[in-house]
């Protein structure tokens, strides 16, 4: 998702006032309404303009936007936004839903499934290690 800075797309600084706000809306509006304005882009930059409205017209929005930038959204819909400047950081937990806690006790049940049954457990000398490692004395890890 791309970040658009609303206050650009306004025309207006960071501390303008709802008045100032309303007043830059609406000049825009005129300028780049369809029906007015049949050059290209004109509907896209329209619909851009309309956007930031919402967005800086509403103290709640406006508060969201200024604290969490592009990930605003997230946080006007209670996701736990992540901090500004963390917005595209993401973990993999490599199939992490998978885990569910049926039987078993709580901690063992988690282990068992994240090494498998056999972790932890004691190997014969030279037998394979779990998880399909291999210790020194059997050789290099497989590639």
């Amino acid at each position: 998702m791309e970040f658009k800075d609303y206050y650009a797309v306004l025309g207006v600084a960071k501390n303008a006032s709802q008045e100032e706000i309303q007043r830059a809306y609406r000049k825009l509006a005129r300028k780049y309404h369809p029906d007015i304005n049949k050059t290209s882009g004109a509907e896209d930059k329209f619909k851009n303009i309309g956007e930031a409205y919402e967005v800086l017209k509403d103290p709640d929005k406006r508060a969201k936007y200024d604290r969490y930038g592009a990930a605003w959204k997230a946080a006007e819909q209670g996701g736990g936004a992540p901090p500004p400047g963390y917005e595209d950081i993401w973990f993999d937990l490599g199939g992490a839903d998978d885990f569910t806690f049926s039987g078993g006790s709580g901690f063992s049940s988690f282990f068992e499934q994240l090494f498998g049954a056999t972790a932890g457990v004691a190997q014969p000398r030279g037998a394979a290690a779990p998880l399909g490692l291999r210790t020194k004395r059997s050789g290099a890890c497989p590639a």
